[in-house]
């Protein structure tokens, strides 16, 4: 996996109400980028925006959300920022981890469901 610097928005204190399509929305409504991921999970305080490339996009996102200008659900969230650094070093060790070991697992399935059809 490639990554590129100052691409990922750090969200703490999403809504309990919040949810992905609620972040995509709350981004789409300040942001003409449409080539973003949500990394979030229902009901998890905290999340990210994953942009693609670097752009002034990306900071103007942070910052909206920040001010609470732009709200999730109809909420503020606690705090939104650019991870630069080790911070985001940390969270692109782990995005990568965790995408890896989806492969391995996926791969792994295709391997056993053949091995019962060949049977």
């Amino acid at each position: 996996f490639d990554w590129k610097p100052g691409c990922v928005v750090e969200l703490k204190g999403v809504s309990s109400s919040g949810d992905r399509e609620a972040i995509r929305s709350a981004v789409d409504e300040i942001c003409t980028v449409k080539d973003l991921y949500v990394d979030y999970s229902r009901g998890q305080p905290n999340g990210a925006i994953r942009f693609s490339e670097p752009s002034e996009n990306v900071k103007d996102v942070a910052e909206k959300l920040n001010k609470g200008e732009v709200k999730i659900a109809g909420e503020k969230v606690e705090s939104a920022r650019v991870l630069e650094g080790d911070d985001e070093k940390k969270y692109w060790d782990t995005f990568i981890e965790f995408k890896s070991k989806q492969i391995r697992h996926r791969n792994e399935e295709k391997a056993s469901r053949k091995k019962k059809y060949r049977r």
